[in-house]
Parts: C-alpha cells; structure tokens; sequence
C-alpha cells in the first residue's frame, strides 16, 4: 500500500521520530550530539523551522519541532519531508566519515504526528522526557543527558549543552502556564511527577504512531490521545494563551 501524504501545513507543530537504520546505537557519542546539534542548526536556520524539545536515545531520537515556513506562504501544506531529507542527507555524510562506516544512517522516512493544541504539547513534551524512564535508563528524566529537560524545568541557564540556549526555543504551552519563569517551572514539574506517578511509564501509540498506519487506524489513535491530553491535566491549571516571547 502506498504511503499517506503528510499534509501538514507551514509552521504547525509536530513530533517526529527518527530511527538508524539497522537499529545500531550510532547516536550515543558526543561527537554525534554535536552532529546532531549542526543538523538542528539547518533546520532552524535554512529552512525557518523551530525547536521545542528534543530527546536523545541510542538508536532513535525524538523531536519536537515546527514544520517549515515552506519557500511560498500561500502554500495549503509544507513539504517537512524535503526539510528531513535535506539536513539528515548531510547528517549521514559527516556521520560515515567521522566514523569510518558507510551505507545508509537514517531510516528511510521518519515518523510525523500533528500537535494542535497546549494540552497535546505539554502531553508530548512530557512524554517525550519520560522516553529514558520508560526505556529503564533513569528513574528521573533530570538524571538523563541527551535531552532539553532542564531547560524546561530549571530554566535555560541550566542546560546540559551550551549550545541549548541557542538551538531550542520554549513552546507555547509552557509559556501559557504562567506569566512567571517561577510559576511555569513549577507548575510543569507538577505534572511531570503526576504522570511518573500515573501514565508516565506507558506507551501511548497516538503520540508517535507512524503515518505509515491506514487512515482510520491512525486517526482512532491520535483521537485517542487527544482525549487524554484534555483529560489528565488539572483544570485548575486555567492554561491560557501564551505570552508574546520578546
């Protein structure tokens, strides 16, 4: 069966997973983070998307991101997967020669899911921190390296990598937990420990379910997961529209 088309449109935001090919553990040496950080760098730069989260496995990594603005702002739907292509080609290249392999790096199309929402963004940026608790690397994501965890909880003078504060930006829905830095950390924490305590450690299929999946099949996922992002966050929360970012 041929695949689905990925409509998403200029600038909305989506999760994406992207696998090596064989499943090596290529992605866990810093001379990788640093490829990796290069790669985000493009994206960012050369095709005008944005980086909320990102977390780094072995042999996947997981990204929060915006699609491209695209080259025509009229445009209905942006090609992200010319964006992928694009700077994960140059990722490979400089991958295989700094490490002495050849042969492919990236498996062939990643996986894209749409966000609309900030009680879906903050599911999924929760979520995607929880990936190395759920995997038994860590019993806290704040005890884990390759992620932007802590720029969330603890602010961005605090994150692992220098290069952080530069590369990732915070998303809307974190800014619309409050009007304080103070009050987001602590709000955002609260539900970290509230879903380590109850879903955390769960795999949620809608949150990362391949477009590859037949229509109605991904469609009773996402539902499913849209239902639970509304539903497990407090309503004393009040998450309003998020402040302008100066």
């Amino acid at each position: 069966m041929a695949r689905l088309p990925r409509d998403i449109k200029p600038l909305q935001d989506i999760h994406t997973i992207f696998r090596s090919v064989d499943n090596s553990f290529i992605f866990q040496k810093s001379e990788t983070i640093n490829l990796i950080f290069k790669t985000f760098e493009r994206m960012i730069f050369k095709h005008k998307s944005k980086i909320y989260a990102w977390v780094g496995m072995s042999n996947h990594q997981h990204i929060f991101n915006q699609a491209p603005e695209g080259e025509n702002q009229q445009e209905k739907y942006t090609q992200v997967g010319d964006m992928f292509r694009d700077c994960f080609s140059i990722f490979a290249r400089k991958l295989n020669r700094q490490s002495k392999r050849v042969g492919g790096v990236i498996r062939d199309r990643t996986k894209t899911v749409k966000v609309y929402d900030h009680h879906q963004a903050l599911t999924l940026l929760i979520y995607i921190f929880l990936n190395p608790v759920r995997a038994g690397i860590v019993r806290h994501p704040k005890d884990f390296l390759n992620h932007n965890f802590a720029m969330y909880a603890y602010g961005p003078a605090h994150c692992m990598y220098k290069k952080q504060a530069r590369i990732f930006t915070f998303h809307p829905a974190y800014l619309a937990l409050g009007l304080g830095w103070k009050t987001r950390r602590r709000k955002f924490m609260w539900l970290v420990e509230k879903a380590l305590k109850t879903w955390g450690l769960q795999k949620l299929i809608g949150i990362s379910a391949s477009h590859g999946l037949g229509r109605n099949q991904h469609r009773i996922h996402y539902e499913d997961f849209v239902r639970f992002a509304t539903a497990w966050i407090p309503n004393k929360f009040e998450i309003g529209p998020a402040p302008p970012q100066r």
